[in-house]
């Protein structure tokens, strides 16, 4: 049956992923999982290596059209807008303050997504040199070739697995019912029918006017649009930001073995540098900000219209609300961990008995910083002020 082998694409690889004892085998399967669409110019090999795309007319294609197909849905957003408040607006027609909350979030991920595109380009070197140093570091540390104690043993956390199991299922799911949705309800944003293609009276509009093939067709290009959309937040989340800090974590937690291996805070300090170089200004700050707004979004629409909103609406929400606060308050959270224990160790460090070599060599290593890109980091409470953020968000939302 087409179910099957469709349940088996996904659980086969998860099986060799998740039960390895080293990150990379995951690592390059959630890797090949988000990068399919080909939306980014770089790609894992057979070997797991990071390469860039060959700059030919197939990288440009896919690029270019996954690019159009954001540009599209931000469109479609603004010409719903202008038909509620000019069109419906002299008609006397008032639109429940939920749906303009919904299309504005369904705006700000096709606009913070699209500022992706150019911002990979410029650092896409930079990002293949940091994943494939990520990579090599954890070799080594597998191997126990930083430490004569031997290796560290099976190191992957659980949280790192869950993530990867979440993003693989949310995938394999969600785009199915996305093709379901256009099918059944093709007037429900924020797919690009009910913008655009079909015509609709309201949300729950099942395009009965509009025929099957086009409905399917649309639904089809919804899939591939949403396989762009996951696998650029996937990416970004898990692949850009949380490995390299896995990879810190294993490199400090190999050196508080045997304090006398701390050379290998150069090559920390290496890899914090590469991370930050990835996510120079004004990245960092544009996907902080976006997630707040979205958090706040989601949460307002929930607890002011929740009883309201269509189920579908309902459930993508909710879904959103939780996904949102995972990277708030726990990707955010694990981020600082590499600052608060490269401290904790360099303090260590230095109350040991150390030649003046040794003692300069400690002080020209700073610790391992994620940088905010306005100057300050990641530290133990910046998960909880954008939380703090999110709240002041919508308790303004609720007095408007």
């Amino acid at each position: 049956m087409p179910s099957t082998k469709y349940l088996r694409c996904l659980i086969y690889p998860l099986k060799n992923a998740f039960t390895s004892s080293s990150n990379i085998p995951l690592v390059t399967f959630i890797s090949k999982l988000c990068l399919y669409p080909r939306q980014f110019p770089l790609f894992p090999n057979k070997s797991g290596t990071f390469i860039p795309s060959r700059p030919g007319w197939r990288t440009k294609f896919f690029k270019y059209f996954a690019q159009l197909g954001i540009l599209l849905h931000l469109l479609g957003c603004l010409n719903w807008f202008k038909i509620q408040w000019f069109d419906h607006k002299q008609c006397g027609v008032v639109t429940p303050t939920w749906k303009f909350m919904l299309v504005t979030c369904s705006m700000i991920i096709f606009a913070a997504e699209s500022l992706s595109f150019p911002h990979i380009d410029q650092v896409k070197m930079h990002l293949v040199t940091l994943l494939n140093s990520a990579m090599s570091v954890e070799i080594k540390l597998q191997r126990g070739v930083f430490n004569n104690a031997g290796n560290l043993g099976r190191y992957v956390t659980t949280y790192f697995v869950l993530m990867g199991a979440c993003i693989t299922w949310g995938v394999g799911f969600i785009l199915p019912a996305v093709f379901i949705l256009s099918l059944l309800q093709p007037c429900m944003p924020p797919l690009i029918s009910a913008f655009a293609f079909v015509p609709c009276t309201s949300w729950t509009d099942d395009g009965a006017a509009t025929g099957f093939l086009i409905k399917a067709a649309v639904g089809i290009y919804e899939m591939y649009m949403w396989s762009v959309l996951i696998g650029i937040s996937a990416f970004v989340f898990m692949i850009m930001i949380l490995y390299p800090v896995e990879v810190n974590l294993l490199l400090l937690k190999d050196m508080e073995r045997n304090w006398r291996n701390f050379v290998q805070l150069r090559t920390l300090q290496m890899l914090s540098n590469l991370q930050n170089f990835v996510f120079a200004a004004p990245s960092m700050g544009v996907i902080i900000g976006t997630l707040t707004l979205l958090e706040s979004c989601a949460i307002y629409i929930l607890m002011k219209s929740g009883e309201l909103i269509p189920l579908p609406i309902f459930v993508l929400l909710s879904i959103a609300a939780i996904d949102y606060l995972i990277v708030i308050l726990g990707i955010f959270k694990i981020g600082s961990n590499p600052y608060v224990k490269s401290m904790r160790f360099i303090q260590l460090t230095k109350t040991n008995k150390l030649s003046k070599y040794e003692v300069a060599f400690i002080k020209s290593c700073p610790p391992s910083k994620l940088s905010l890109g306005d100057g300050r980091f990641f530290d133990r409470l910046t998960s909880f002020v954008i939380w703090q953020k999110c709240i002041d968000w919508i308790i303004t939302f609720l007095l408007m």
